[in-house]
This record gives structure tokens, sequence and C-alpha cells, in this order.
């Protein structure tokens, strides 16, 4: 295994260079191909270890002016039994690269030589770098992306820190096997790809959590657009944009409406991201990611690339306890992984977004007719729990909710409590304003033994309204606005 990493290694002049700075700029340095070392550790008398070993070996940073950008480590867990860490820096890799590497190693392993290449991955650095900006794929971004800041973002379970750390965390779930074939044959009826019904998916999940009709989805494409790239390993991965649909009609409409933004996307896609955002000048925030906060990733082919001799192979991600930007799931075959931003999400929240996706998809893919507002997103376990509420069990009652709001502004006043349609409202705020709102009520003379109707559709001011009649005493009745022009209704 040494001997076949050695000499991909020096196949690749990007797996063995390093980045100095000269006058304030990074330079790269290829360094001669030494021999790849793999340090062996034997955990046969504790092989329960193993997992906290890799995530450790994950999260160890990169020097990337001394290198490697490759490391690797055998776990011995048993005679037969063995787990090999690969780490490699993104700044070397990507997604297909890795299963290029993960190739070639096998095939130096099975004795077969790769032909010579002909270009390195500084030669696609470097024509990347004079090659022009198309300003017509610039105006279509602007004009796409416009006005993209104003739409309802993902609520999160904490507060924003004012600048990102970027600790994070992943969580691997399974897809139906069912499911996953239905969407491959709406993928054939749509005339679009496994990738759009995917994301269609996702992205009518993030609309019921923002509340809003668009969402915002950046989503990595390879640019490997030339024969030439094709045998080379390194970061060749761009980001897309993507404004999406997030609600009307039914899902197949949605999945229609997804292909014909992700078909317009890929013809844009020659602007390199970092090129797009210095281009539309977003408001710099040093505490998100410019343009968009959630991500998505799909590969219908889950094979990793790895077919060693004499060995089975399961290739399994690492975590390596970092999120590039608030929420990102990406796909390979059934299997499903959330990574999140710790600052901002609690697990238990992450595994809830992880069944509701599951279930979302899986009541798509049964009737991908059905209209998108009657797709259910809560499990069957999930939504039996909340009828539950309301059956007419003895539930025990602690604090009242608008005092358990009130402690909690008093705790954290500057942190979001509430979001729709673009507004937000702080827990500070929310307090605040039910707290004005109770006193004009008990003014009205509302109190303990009144009932005050509430006719207001889903926004900020709803909250509002419930908190304010809690807190002048009385009870609230929520009146459906839908029925309002309703015979008896004023």
């Amino acid at each position: 295994m040494a001997d076949a990493l050695t000499a991909v290694v020096a196949r690749h002049e990007v797996l063995r260079t390093v980045y100095r700075a000269r006058d304030g700029v990074p330079e790269q340095v290829v360094r001669p191909a030494d021999a790849v070392t793999i340090p062996v550790m034997d955990l046969t008398n504790d092989p329960d270890s193993a997992d906290r070993l890799a995530a450790a070996e994950a999260a160890r940073p990169f020097d990337l002016a001394t290198g490697p950008v490759l490391r690797a480590t055998l776990l011995r867990l048993a005679p037969d039994r063995h787990r090999f860490l690969l780490t490699v820096h993104h700044i070397a890799c990507d997604g297909p690269s890795l299963q290029r590497l993960a190739a070639e190693v096998s095939a130096h392993c099975a004795g077969v030589e790769p032909p010579e290449l002909a270009l390195q991955y500084g030669d696609f650095a470097r024509w990347q770098a004079n090659a022009r900006v198309p300003e017509g794929s610039v105006d279509y971004w602007r004009k796409r992306l416009d006005g993209v800041a104003d739409l309802p973002a993902m609520p999160t379970d904490k507060s924003r820190p004012p600048v990102a750390s970027y600790r994070g965390a992943a969580l691997s779930f399974s897809l139906p096997a069912a499911a996953i074939e239905a969407v491959e044959a709406l993928a054939r009826r749509t005339a679009s790809t496994r990738f759009t019904v995917l994301l269609a998916a996702f992205g009518a999940l993030v609309g019921r959590y923002t509340g809003g009709s668009e969402v915002v989805v950046g989503a990595p494409v390879a640019q490997r657009d030339r024969v030439e790239w094709e045998p080379l390993i390194g970061f060749f991965a761009n980001t897309v944009v993507l404004r999406l649909a997030a609600a009307g009609g039914t899902f197949a409409d949605l999945v229609r409406k997804t292909g014909e933004t992700v078909r317009l996307g890929l013809a844009h896609a020659d602007v390199p991201f970092e090129v797009l955002v210095e281009r539309l000048h977003p408001g710099r925030d040093l505490a998100r990611n410019p343009l968009f906060g959630v991500l998505f990733s799909d590969r219908a082919d889950d094979s990793t690339g790895w077919t060693l001799p004499g060995c089975q192979v399961r290739a399994a991600a690492g975590d390596s306890g970092t999120a590039k930007v608030d929420l990102s799931l990406s796909v390979s075959g059934r299997t499903g992984r959330l990574e999140y931003s710790s600052d901002l999400f609690e697990p238990e929240t992450v595994r809830r977004l992880a069944d509701q996706y599951v279930t979302l998809l899986t009541a798509a893919m049964a009737n991908p007719d059905l209209p998108m507002d009657e797709l259910p997103v809560l499990p069957a376990t999930e939504e039996a729990a909340l009828l539950a509420l309301g059956a007419g069990t003895a539930v025990e009652v602690g604090e009242p909710l608008h005092r358990q709001i009130a402690r909690q502004a008093a705790r954290t006043p500057d942190r979001t409590a509430v979001t729709s349609g673009g507004r937000t409202l702080t827990y500070g705020q929310l307090d605040e304003a039910a707290s004005g709102l109770a006193g004009r009520l008990t003014a009205l003379g509302a109190g303990p033994g009144t009932v005050v109707g509430i006719l207001l559709d889903r926004s900020v001011d709803l909250p509002v309204a419930l908190l304010g009649v809690l807190k002048a005493g009385a009870a609230y009745l929520p009146l459906d606005p839908r029925l309002s022009g309703r015979a008896g209704w004023p």
C-alpha cells in the first residue's frame, strides 16, 4: 500500500505541492517525490478506540507551507481486519479526484501501471487564472441573484456568532431503496435527473422551515469540461448558486422548475464562485458564507474506486469536525449525510431534518402529483406524538409559555426567536411587542375569563398576538383566515 501511494503522489504534483508566501502572495512549490510512509497502530486489544483516533486524525490540521497535503495511517483492529485512514487537504483534491486517487492506488496494488500524464494540475490552475471571465454569465447571475439577501434564511437553534468558527459535525442516514428507484422514474418522466429530483425535495424542506416561496441553495459542480483534465487529481470543483422555487403546484411541477433552474445554472457555471462574489459585491459578513447558507450535492454512483486485491473494502466518509456552510446535504447512492455548523444547530434538530427529508421524499415519490402544501414532512411517530397532545390525555403543565419566553428574552435578548416572510424578531423584540399588546388588551377589558379572537395569517405578528393575549391573562381563539369569507363570518 505504501509503495502504491508513493507512486500516485509521485505521479501527481499537486499531492506534493506546498504553498509559501512571497511578498504576501502565496506561491506553489512542488516538493520532491519522497516515499510515503504509513504508520501502523495496533488496536487489536482496543478496537473500540478506532473511531476516536479516526476523528482525531481527520481533525488534525495541515501545514500548507511545509506539507504534506496527504496523510495515511493504518489501524490494525484484528489479524484480518484493518482501518485505513486517508486524509487529503481540500486544496489538492475534490470528490471525483478522491475516486481517481483510490482507483490509481488500487491499480498499483494490482500491478497495473497507469499511462504517463500529459499535464499536471498546475497547468489547469494557470489556464484558469488566465481565462477571461464571461461577462454574459456574470450578467446572468447578477439578474438571477438580485434580491436573494432578502429571502428568509434557514432558522437556527443558536444565535449566530459574530465570526464563523467553522466548527461542525455530521450525521449519516439511509434513504429507502423504493424511494430512490422512484426518483429515477420521476427523473425520466420530467426529463430531468436524479440530482434535480433530490434537490427539489431538499429545497421544499428548506422552504418549509423558512416559510418562503423561494430558497437559495449552493451546489458543487465539476469543472472537468476538457478531456485532458479527466485523469488529473486536484481541486476542480466550482459552486453554483441556485435560486429555487420551494412551493406551488405539485411536486412534479417543482421538479420541472428545479430542472430548468439547474440547466441554466450549469450553462453559466463558467464563472468561478470567488469571481462571482467579487463581481456581485454581496454584503460581506464574517459570520456567514456569501450568497447562500445551505449546500446540496449528489452522486448516484456510490462506488469509491477502492478494489484492493484480496480485500473486501468498505469506504466511509470521515468527520473532520468542521462545516464549510451552515448546513449541507450530500447524497451518495442511498446514503444521505448532513454536515452542519455546531455553532448554529443542535444534533437533535439535524436528526429531525434527516427524518423529515426521508418523509417528504418518500411521500413525493409515492404521489408526485400531490400539491406541495399537502406533502407531509413530519414522520409518523412525530405526527402521532403531536396528535396525542390534543387527544385528551392528561399532561402535566409547567411554567406558562409567555413566562418561559420572557425568561428566555432576559437570558438571550438578541437571539433569533421567530422568522417568517423575510421578517425576524429576537426574543427581546418578541417579548417587548407582546407586552405592549398585552397592555392595550388589558385596557380594552381582556383578562382572566375572557377570550380574544385572533385572525392572522402566518407571520411574525401571530406569535406576538398569542403571547400578548396570554400576558393579559386571557385565552386566545385562533380563527382561520381562509374561512373569513364564508357565511356567518364578518
